[in-house]
């Protein structure tokens, strides 16, 4: 019975740490600014943006709307993916490879970083 309380502790740690490495969410403002949920700081692999306030009827215009992030980002690990049938973005990093965001030596890049890079691309200033 002990070892059966340990396997299912075990399981529930596995679990608990897929979830928070799972999609998570992010924003896309009225005015195109793309900013990816920062409660939990780490990156994720995967973002996910409701893109329905757009009504994009094809994979061109939404491809045309987001080009500067398309353009910003293209072979720096950083992909921007749309499902037109379900109006999302989908936002996949290679969080070990991204090279959008300098890597500082102390620490990881994390959303904040990506959120302030995503920033300037919509700004014009990358």
């Amino acid at each position: 019975m002990n070892n059966l309380i340990k396997l299912m502790a075990f399981v529930c740690l596995i679990f608990t740490i897929n979830t928070a490495n799972a999609q998570r969410s992010a924003t896309v403002t009225p005015d195109g600014l793309i900013v990816l949920d920062a409660t939990l700081q780490d990156l994720a692999p995967e973002y996910v943006a409701n893109l329905s306030r757009f009504n994009f009827t094809s994979f061109q215009e939404a491809n045309n709307y987001f080009f500067k992030y398309i353009e910003k980002s293209a072979g720096r690990g950083i992909t921007f993916l749309f499902d037109i049938a379900n109006q999302k973005l989908i936002i996949s990093i290679d969080v070990a490879n991204q090279g959008m965001v300098p890597r500082a030596i102390s620490r990881p890049v994390n959303v904040n970083d990506i959120n302030y890079y995503l920033r300037a691309v919509y700004e014009g200033r990358i």
